[in-house]
């Protein structure tokens, strides 16, 4: 890990327990597989008791347990990179243990029992935790895959609340990663008291970042596949991308959007911390700026935009930038159906009229869905535009 820090550029790692280890930690048979795969062998627990008389012994003083804490402060005397302990999720744990088909069911059939095993893993992952903050652990991330199979409702249940008790037992910073298609859970995610959610490529950063609070991070998000398939020369590409359309935020991390495999060329991995390192970036001041005045031009009328804009001497630079900011977000709104076409054309038709009194120069750039329009272009042909990106 402090290798990577030197060579790759990596600002943070975590020092991650496997499934299959915590498993074993708690006295679960494993088994190797015709292929050398070590798996769970699945039916050892019908009942809670179960899962008691398995357990010998303090977990945090088994072999296939410290390894993973011993490395953080390990670590320390190696970089001065931030390390976090990390560990899979009540939830995934729980699958894990009992079988997915089970899991899965047991939400349904037999919750009690379900709540049961989580608390008793839950426990345990609080202790983990505690341990990895005190061999110096700067944050503590808990990944949990198994939850993108659930409803809201279920996440919050059965994963989010035993989630959130971790948290609350740590005064480290607390990182979620839920991989896949996550749009539907982002909400529960937030009342779990992570400070930072690391969201897969299939989620539109740029949209959670007008949803998420600004003192939440976002973590993420470049395809794990493209890491591994594409060039360097594509990397670059894609992650130029993705920290422009993200410029307006202060509270995003760029990152892969899941684990790399480990034949990921070593050059794309580069090429992802090379390319963020020159993606231009705003001063603090100025994100304040813009997250204030894009929401306003997105949701008041001309007299309150302007007024906003008679407060504080905004440079054009901000103004565009917010204008962007504010005109993507409108037009997602009636692409997803949140909002009629009708009521978003009144408010971009509002923007406009702020930007004919002539606060910003004409020829200044902005950039909604990959296409490039000067200011004036948007005073002269807002309707065209307006079609075209909606």
């Amino acid at each position: 890990m402090a290798f990577q820090t030197r060579e790759y550029g990596h600002d943070f790692l975590s020092s991650t327990l496997p499934v299959i280890d915590f498993c074993k930690s708690i006295g679960i048979k494993t088994v190797v597989t015709a292929d050398g795969k070590e798996t769970v062998i699945e039916n050892q627990i019908a009942k809670s008791s179960d899962l008691i008389q398995t357990l010998s012994g303090n977990p945090l003083n088994s072999p296939d347990l410290e390894p993973y804490i011993e490395c953080i402060g390990k670590f320390k005397n190696l970089s001065d990179k931030p390390i976090g302990g990390a560990c899979f999720g009540p939830f995934t744990l729980a699958g894990a243990i009992l079988g997915m088909e089970r899991l899965c069911c047991d939400c349904i059939l037999d919750p009690d029992f379900l709540i049961e095993i989580l608390s008793f893993i839950t426990n345990i992952l609080i202790e983990f935790a505690h341990e990895c903050e005190d061999r110096g652990a700067d944050f503590f991330w808990i990944a949990e895959p198994t939850a993108v199979l659930v409803s809201p409702k279920h996440f919050e249940k059965f994963s989010g609340e035993f989630i959130k008790k971790i948290n609350d037992s740590i005064s480290l910073a607390a990182f979620l990663h839920v991989p896949g298609d996550t749009n539907h859970l982002i909400e529960k995610f937030i009342k779990t008291g992570a400070q930072c959610l690391s969201l897969d490529s299939c989620i539109n950063m740029r949209e959670m970042a007008h949803f998420i609070p600004g003192n939440v991070v976002i973590l993420g998000n470049v395809n794990s596949i493209a890491m591994l398939q594409d060039s360097p020369q594509e990397i670059d590409k894609k992650v130029t991308l993705l920290n422009r359309e993200i410029r307006n935020f202060p509270n995003f991390i760029i990152s892969s959007g899941g684990a790399l495999s480990a034949n990921t060329p070593e050059e794309n991995i580069r090429t992802m911390f090379s390319s963020t390192k020159k993606a231009p970036v705003w001063q603090k001041s100025q994100y304040n700026q813009i997250d204030s005045l894009w929401r306003t031009m997105a949701n008041k009328n001309f007299r309150e935009i302007s007024g906003k804009l008679s407060q504080t001497n905004y440079s054009g630079e901000v103004i565009a930038g917010s204008v962007e900011e504010a005109l993507y977000y409108l037009f997602g709104l009636v692409k997803k159906g949140k909002r009629s076409q009708s009521e978003c054309y009144k408010q971009t038709a509002d923007i406009i009229k702020v930007l004919n009194t002539g606060i910003v120069t004409p020829s200044l750039q902005i950039n909604i869905n990959e296409n490039k329009y000067r200011i004036e272009q948007l005073i002269n042909n807002a309707g065209k535009i307006f079609q075209e990106c909606c």
